[in-house]
């Protein structure tokens, strides 16, 4: 009798395939971090990174970051040069080996927050995949990391993005333990390095999630008065007025932004005329603004009583209302794509979305493999990504709208 308790409580030995499926999903992760994140990333010259280590040292000499070669070259707030200021004492070599290493450092926290503060909470109702995915979160995270093209595929340029993907990785985080006083923080933290996100602050608010509106509030008005008390909000006003409103205009040719994928196809002037373009990119924003305004008015109810929704759509609006897009700008879509994993998993969405959704994502990701190839047959791989991120927030959107009119609570 004791034998047969014995072997009762015994788990069930698992199948080979599901051992081999785990290894394989390991496997490809670690693959994919050596080779992008480490070797690429310290073998390959970093396009973005000396401005970053030269505009560091104008701070800290006290001068502007925004003038000589830099201007136009630097389109960050002086907030984003303070913060790398332990790079100036560095030699442009060393220096370059410690940026690698923090954005090497960057991906691979991101990757353990993942792993350890996004696990879903599946309902009773689950079926059998969806606990089995959960059970095997470690899993299942790593492996749909390490096919996000945005972050391996595009890290070794030495750009900025990894620690912008892992102040993203920690805001969700934050937001999902209830941690929102750190939410908050954190989302000041993503404003001061690249304004935009600071879009995220609505959909809190009207989630009644006010503590990171608050503290992030707090933070920001702190930094301004910083700014005044030293004199430095002047580089930041010639950054809002001198700078910002060029970047877009002089870089149309290698952006896949709606405005210049517009100009390549609808109106070629827009890429010939400053005016022309700047015209085309304000009204794309505002369409995009109150596109998702709409969409927020329309889903009021699930806005209310839910945050994730409203932060999936905005993280999609980031990308699509910018005059300048390169690929690894799609990284601030992904709460987007980790909420859409956790909201099938949790049964927050119906399969059939969740699988259109993710045939979206898959086709965004082989734009980016397709583009190495220099072949295609009707655009640029890196143009028809853009267009389907517009696709993914326009099925986004509806499935907002159609989520909110249920009386279930979310």
């Amino acid at each position: 009798m004791a034998d047969g308790l014995e072997s009762a409580a015994r788990p069930a030995p698992k199948p080979l395939l599901l051992i081999l499926l785990q290894i394989e999903a390991w496997l490809v992760c670690v693959f994919m971090f050596l080779k992008y994140v480490v070797w690429k990333q310290f073998t390959c010259a970093g396009v973005d990174f000396p401005k970053h280590y030269h505009a560091a040292i104008e701070v800290l000499h006290g001068r502007s970051p925004f003038t000589g070669d830099l201007y136009l070259g630097f389109n960050y707030p002086v907030f984003t040069a303070s913060l790398y200021a332990f790079l100036a004492p560095f030699s442009l070599q060393g220096a370059e080996v410690l940026w690698d290493l923090c954005n090497t450092i960057y991906v691979a926290a991101t990757i353990g927050l993942v792993i350890a503060f996004y696990r879903p909470r599946p309902s009773p109702s689950s079926s059998i995949a969806q606990t089995w995915a959960v059970r095997h979160w470690p899993v299942v995270a790593a492996f749909a990391l390490a096919i996000f093209a945005p972050i391996f595929l595009e890290i070794h340029d030495g750009n900025i993005e990894p620690l912008n993907l892992f102040l993203l990785a920690a805001l969700g985080a934050a937001l999902l333990r209830g941690r929102d006083t750190l939410a908050g923080a954190l989302l000041a933290g993503l404003c001061l390095v690249k304004i935009l996100p600071a879009l995220f602050l609505p959909p809190l608010f009207i989630a009644r999630r006010k503590r990171p509106v608050i503290v992030c509030t707090i933070l920001l008005a702190t930094y301004a008065l910083v700014l005044l008390t030293t004199g430095w909000w002047r580089w930041d006003w010639f950054l809002f007025t001198r700078v910002l409103p060029n970047v877009g205009f002089r870089y149309c040719g290698l952006s896949n932004s709606l405005a210049a994928i517009a100009g390549h196809y609808l109106f070629h002037p827009l890429l010939s005329s400053k005016n022309a373009f700047d015209a085309a990119a304000v009204a794309i924003a505002c369409a995009v603004l109150a596109a998702q305004a709409l969409v927020m008015a329309l889903a009021w109810p699930l806005a209310r009583r839910s945050w994730r929704p409203s932060l999936a759509l905005t993280s999609l609006s980031l990308v699509l209302l910018s005059p300048l897009l390169e690929y690894q700008h799609l990284i601030w879509a992904i709460p987007a794509y980790l909420f859409l994993i956790l909201d099938a998993l949790e049964g927050r969405v119906s399969p059939r979305f969740f699988m259109a959704a993710s045939a979206l994502w898959i086709a965004i990701f082989a734009c980016r493999y397709q583009s190495d190839l220099a072949v295609w047959l009707f655009l640029p791989p890196l143009h028809a990504s853009t267009l389907l991120v517009l696709v993914l927030w326009i099925a986004t959107a509806g499935n907002i709208v159609i989520r909110s009119r249920k009386a279930v609570p979310d």
